[in-house]
């Protein structure tokens, strides 16, 4: 559905918004709800998620409010309102990773040396090792955490990644 200013806005039942925000504020400052999530909160809350339907406000019973899904790997983010730095530890980790093992290979360590200290297949070392040649706001975006949802590490050794760093922002939904 798209509201008057064209912004796309979704349908939310309240209990589901409810339900959010309690799972948002047990889980601290992330906002995501797995599928299944009423079930994995404590049967002591039962009472908060199912408040009967009598004694909602009609106008409570929806909420209309603009977010915007998005996919990452298997799961799907909720983002609402201004995107907070998130950063992704594992990708944040490879990177660092990354630019030792280029740095490694360009002193004339052989591959097959550090994937035998790594205990990994030489392919995982060359497919991981391009992230040390990402785009600077790339690199940047994701140590800080503020890339976008859908960039994992699983998408960034997926694909080879172009020379030029604009075409690599534009790729991965930089620009």
């Amino acid at each position: 559905m798209r509201s008057d200013s064209g912004n796309l806005t979704y349908s939310i039942t309240a209990r589901r918004m409810i339900s959010g925000l309690l799972w948002k504020y047990l889980n601290g400052s992330r906002f995501g709800m797995p599928s299944g999530y009423e079930t994995a909160l404590p049967v002591s809350t039962g009472f908060i998620l199912t408040p009967p339907a009598d004694q909602l406000l009609p106008d409570l019973l929806q909420v209309i409010a603009p977010f915007d899904l998005r996919r990452r790997g298997v799961e799907t983010k909720i983002i609402v309102g201004d995107a907070h730095p998130d950063p992704d530890p594992h990708l944040h980790a490879m990177l660092i990773r990354a630019h030792g093992w280029a740095r490694e290979l360009k002193s004339g360590v052989q591959l097959s040396n550090i994937a035998h200290r790594e205990k990994v297949p030489g392919s995982f070392i060359r497919n991981r090792t391009q992230l040390a040649f990402l785009s600077p706001n790339i690199q940047a975006a994701i140590l800080e955490g503020t890339q976008p949802p859908e960039l994992t590490l699983k998408r960034l050794v997926s694909i080879t990644h172009p020379l030029d760093w604009a075409e690599q922002e534009r790729l991965f939904g930089f620009s």
